[in-house]
């Protein structure tokens, strides 16, 4: 019932929708126009070989029922002729006096305004803009330059629609706004150009607000600053004609967002020509989410990325430095470096809106005038300016940030470096930007670097920020990659989160106790916010318009209940996964699945120590027994622990029992006292990891807060790991629930037990 109503609700709609595509529209009034004959010296390629004298397809303008398939087909070229630059300019001139009157085109107090427009595909924003500049009072013409394949230029023109307008397609694929608004002022007939985009809006009143008459070397545009709709609007401008010309407009060698604005800006300065501002309320920007996007096509897939305008504007600006050449002077030299096209306009016509433009010639860019390699070198050091300047990160973390670009090995797909990461979240510019966390980890064991490292990532996912792990001064030599296999944990978290969260790595952080201490070497410091992580994660609270930085300590709180402790954050540690060398030493250990951990901390005094062991395998065989599994068939035990002198010792006291099977200990290193930090760190994680694989775990008394901590983990890391089993699937025990308060810490044990694995 409800699709029925639906349907006859949409009846309506549809019949207004067919009404509007082939209702007749006289798009303009007749301009007298003398087709060029002679075009034999106009090397004129087209894209589809479809635009050629030859070609004797006729077509009516102003035919009533003109459908959009016939009017692509005429976009392409069909039932059309050459005709000069010169040629149509004059005509649309003759049409501006006839209207207009001849002291319109000159250039004094009273001259006309061209407003001149230009985008690709971004039919939806012109159906509301259009409005507003026809409403604009004072503006003689209107010089549209469609930039697209040709699917919106019907619409296009049938928006347009009156006499003053000029639409120019250009039947491009990609983006340049250079030579697009180049195009579109080289076909202005008044002398006062008005440059806007495609999703700015005009008030009526904007020229009256903005007098340009008397000031004969000036122009105005929108002040930079920090409100988004101002900075957005800085692009448009309001000069005098003969002004932009004089420096050969924008710098088409630019071609890519960025910078084209303040180029043409410093350039009419250098020609003495004064800035003036818009009144803010005078002009609006209308935002898109496109704007903030870069398609990019690779192995025949578009891919959307997040698109950075600082960084943009940063790196064109440092790639003219380096050209040093400006425009102005650079087409003065040599004028023949500029854009050229071969003009096509409607056969057999007496009057003409709309014209085809195919490209003959364009400049060289800003990346074929330095070379790939200067290009990206350039572009990189765009990224760290602007992470520094703009988003306030320190120049000792950016400096450890790589650029290198990561290549998949199954699919071979290259991935975007980190700096390249970073250049992108961060930018203040982007509605997607986002603050970055800097988590310091903790100057201990492999324990505590996971605990932090699992409240970290699920601290940096819950408040949306960018992270930056980094390893505390006394662990430098030991990366955080040797431990966690980064790509794969990613894809794990993707998988049990629906998230594909990305973190950086960096080996070093210069201010230990505190960012002040870094101030007077690099300001920025003193932009972070700092916080001594000790509670909860989800108990911490981050100011939302700063950076932070967190030192995690090595007390934690272990006292929370399992109940306390949030399903993302067990989602969260269950997705690590150890490096492929640590998975080998794993692997070498066997089945784990029945096998008993005794797990000694590297506090454990030697007091009582045989005693403790005799009662961990005295309860051991009491569980196994009321599991009725006879005495006779052994257990398995791995002993675990950092003291290896200890373990040592352990493993002699349980061969002398002769009540368990002893499992073989796996080495990661021949340096059985791991010298290094890294093999201590591995050693560690390794023994974590298989702990978690076993049966039964026992430990004593002294084990670390984080360690009791990553016992509560566990339940999440099995069911991720084996999601068939039951969620009640443990059961915990100590002797100090059997035994009176007087018993001494070096007797206690606690335990638990995974039923089912």
């Amino acid at each position: 019932q409800a699709a029925c109503v639906l349907f006859l609700l949409a009846i309506p709609l549809l019949i207004t929708t067919s009404s509007l595509l082939h209702r007749s529209h006289r798009i303009t009034t007749p301009i007298a126009l003398q087709p060029q004959t002679d075009d034999s010296d106009i090397a004129f390629i087209s894209q589809n070989d479809s635009l050629h004298e030859k070609d004797s397809f006729e077509l009516d303008l102003t035919l009533p029922d003109l459908s959009i398939i016939e009017w692509e087909s005429m976009l392409h070229g069909h039932g059309m002729q050459l005709s000069s630059e010169s040629d149509i300019r004059a005509a649309r001139r003759d049409l501006l006096v006839k209207s207009l009157g001849e002291a319109a085109l000159t250039d004094s107090d009273n001259g006309c305004i061209s407003l001149i427009a230009a985008c690709a595909n971004h039919w939806m924003h012109l159906s509301m803009t259009i409005q507003s500049w026809m409403k604009v009072k004072g503006v003689g013409e209107v010089v549209f330059v469609d930039w697209s394949t040709g699917q919106y230029s019907t619409r296009v023109a049938r928006l347009f629609g009156g006499e003053s307008v000029f639409i120019i397609h250009a039947n491009q694929s990609e983006w340049h706004l250079t030579r697009a608004y180049n195009l579109a002022a080289s076909m202005a007939s008044c002398p006062k150009l008005l440059k806007v985009d495609c999703d700015t809006m005009l008030s009526p009143s904007f020229l009256e607000r903005h007098p340009l008459g008397a000031l004969r070397d000036a122009y105005y545009t929108m002040s930079w600053s920090e409100s988004p709709n101002e900075r957005k609007l800085a692009g448009s401008f309001y000069t005098h004609k003969r002004l932009f010309d004089a420096v050969h407009g924008y710098d088409e060698r630019i071609d890519s967002y960025g910078y084209e604005d303040l180029d043409l800006y410093r350039r009419l300065e250098v020609a003495e020509a004064v800035r003036l501002e818009y009144e803010a309320d005078s002009i609006h920007h209308i935002p898109f989410e496109e704007e903030h996007f870069d398609v990019l096509q690779s192995n025949n897939q578009t891919k959307k990325v997040i698109f950075s305008p600082r960084f943009n504007i940063r790196r064109n600006h440092l790639l003219l430095k380096k050209v040093n050449s400006p425009w102005t002077t650079y087409v003065a030299t040599d004028s023949g470096v500029v854009s050229k096209y071969a003009f096509r306009v409607e056969k057999e016509s007496s009057f003409i809106n709309i014209a085809l433009a195919e490209e003959l010639h364009r400049p060289k860019n800003l990346e074929a005038l330095v070379g790939s390699e200067e290009y990206d070198r350039i572009s990189n050091e765009a990224r760290k300016i602007m992470l520094h300047d703009d988003c306030h990160i320190p120049w000792d973390l950016i400096s450890q940030v790589s650029s290198e670009r990561p290549m998949d090995e199954k699919s071979n797909v290259v991935h975007d470096s980190d700096l390249q990461l970073l250049t992108s979240v961060l930018d203040p510019d982007s509605p997607a930007s986002r603050k970055l966390l800097i988590a310091v980890m903790p100057d201990s064991d492999a324990f505590a670097i996971m605990v932090a490292l699992t409240w970290a990532v699920f601290m940096a996912m819950s408040r949306e920020r960018l992270l930056v792990l980094v390893t505390p001064p006394a662990l430098r030599e030991v990366s955080l990659a040797e431990l966690v296999d980064i790509e794969r944990s990613r894809k794990r978290l993707l998988k049990s989160m629906g998230v594909d969260f990305r973190f950086v790595i960096a080996n070093d952080w210069k201010c230990p106790t505190s960012v002040h201490e870094c101030v007077e070497n690099d300001t920025v410091y003193g932009e972070l916010e700092e916080l001594n992580m000790t509670a909860a994660p989800d108990l911490v609270v981050l100011n939302p318009e700063r950076n932070s930085v967190i030192h995690f300590q090595p007390e934690y709180d272990a006292e929370r209940n399992v109940e306390s402790i949030s399903k993302i954050e067990r989602q969260v540690y269950s997705s690590f996964y150890p490096t492929k060398p640590l998975v080998k030493m794993i692997r070498k250990s066997g089945d784990m699945s029945e096998t008993t951990v005794i797990f000694l901390s590297k506090n454990r005094p030697e007091k009582f120590f045989d005693v403790w062991l005799k009662d961990v395998v005295n309860n051991l065989m009491r569980i196994r027994a009321s599991d009725g599994i006879p005495d006779s068939d052994k257990p398995f035990v791995l002993v675990c622990g950092a003291n290896q002198t200890l373990i040592n010792t352990a493993e002699a006291i349980l061969t002398e029992l002769n009540k368990v099977q002893l499992v073989q200990h796996p080495v990661i290193s021949n340096d059985d006292n791991f010298r290094t930090e890294t093999h201590y760190l591995q050693h560690q994680y390794m023994e974590l990891e298989l702990t978690m694989r076993s049966k039964r775990i026992y430990f004593d008394d002294y084990m670390p807060l984080e360690w009791k901590v990553l016992i509560k983990y566990s339940l999440a890391w099995r069911k991720f790991n084996a999601p068939s089993l039951p969620n009640d699937m443990r059961r915990q025990f100590s002797n100090l629930v059997r035994r009176d308060s007087a018993l001494s810490k070096e007797r206690i044990y606690h335990g638990y037990e995974f039923r089912a694995w």
